[in-house]
């Protein structure tokens, strides 16, 4: 799964009960969490419906990249 702006989504076929979307969110600091939460659940209602997916009850996690912690590989040795 990768993050994008148009999302990624995984589930398991049939019937459609546990599945994971992750969007990019581009917002202000300013607007909180709340605001790049509530984006991102529009975002997945209209991709659940367009492809005829009833649903109920979404849920949403958000991570700040400009707060995420990356951990970098070494290099290799050669």
């Amino acid at each position: 799964m990768r993050f994008t702006e148009e999302g990624s989504l995984s589930y398991e076929v049939s019937p459609l009960k546990h599945f994971s979307m992750r969007y990019v969110v581009v917002s202000d600091a300013e607007d909180g969490e709340e605001m790049a939460a509530a984006i991102a659940g529009n975002r997945a209602g209209t991709t659940l419906r367009g492809l005829g997916h009833g649903f109920r009850d979404l849920r949403s996690t958000v991570t700040g990249l400009d707060t995420m912690k990356i951990n970098h590989k070494p290099a290799s040795r050669r």
